[in-house]
């Protein structure tokens, strides 16, 4: 259960970086579990924030968010959780991963109270939705699984604007 909470911590402070961008961007499409696939770092299950269509330049800020939202939260970024990020900004632009870093976190500090009510969201979800998985048996689950609907995020951020 340990390795199970540090996991939804770490993991629920990257995606909510990506998904505060994407939703800033009108792009978000929904926080998935993957559990067929293996991440960049060779770890099986994959969580994966979608965007609404295939992503392209203008999403490196986004990418760049996982790495900012875990300073942000954790106090650290883990190098290896960000491989994949690293990967698609590389292959966009040919710049490396941190030199979105500064947009990023420009994008995020404009509305920290929707980041930090939707970390505390994805950080609830993905603890119901993992405590739910434990002990099934992953081969017969589905290609993949949604964990936080656009519905979801739109409540989020409108709570956040309630409580400026």
């Amino acid at each position: 259960m340990n390795d199970l909470d540090k996991y939804v911590r770490e993991n629920s402070a990257h995606e909510t970086g990506h998904m505060t961008v994407l939703f800033k961007a009108d792009r978000f499409a929904g926080l998935y579990f993957l559990p067929h696939e293996k991440a960049a770092n060779g770890i099986p299950g994959v969580i994966e924030t979608r965007l609404k269509t295939q992503s392209n330049r203008g999403d490196c800020p986004a990418f760049a968010a996982g790495m900012v939202a875990e300073v942000i939260l954790l106090g650290q970024c883990d190098p290896e959780r960000c491989l994949d990020d690293r990967e698609q900004v590389q292959r966009l632009t040919g710049q490396i991963l941190e030199d979105f870093a500064p947009d990023a976190r420009a994008i995020i500090d404009q509305d920290m109270p929707f980041f930090e009510l939707l970390h505390r969201k994805a950080q609830q979800q993905m603890s119901v939705f993992f405590y739910e998985l434990c002990g099934r048996n992953y081969a017969a689950l589905p290609q993949e699984m949604q964990v936080l609907t656009l519905a979801d995020v739109e409540f989020i951020h409108e709570l956040a604007k309630s409580k400026k």
